[in-house]
């Protein structure tokens, strides 16, 4: 255990980045949108879309709000469409790390 961190817990995290990658990119795809014009939409650049949809990075509350925007859809709807696409059930507290 490096620095008395559950490793995991870093699994987890690693987990919910991934699906939620993975379900953001299957939505924009759907929709016929590039990741430049979601960015451009959610006020953000491509480079982050591209890092949230491999499961580099983990998604900001704000960010992800734009993204969603962009998208057309809530949060919250989202997460159902995770829960349901990936069979991996997530609260938005690990989403968020709260």
């Amino acid at each position: 255990m490096k620095n008395g961190m559950n490793p995991l817990a870093l699994y987890d995290k690693n987990k919910v980045a991934y699906n939620f990658g993975l379900a953001m990119r299957k939505l924009r795809k759907e929709r016929e949108m590039s990741q430049r014009y979601v960015a451009t939409m959610a006020g953000t650049n491509p480079t982050l879309i591209c890092q949230l949809e491999c499961g580099e990075k983990e998604p900001r509350l704000k960010d992800a709000v734009g993204i969603c925007n962009a998208l057309g859809i809530t949060v919250e709807e989202l997460v159902k469409y995770c829960e349901t696409e990936t069979n991996f059930a997530w609260s938005m507290d690990e989403i968020f790390g709260g």
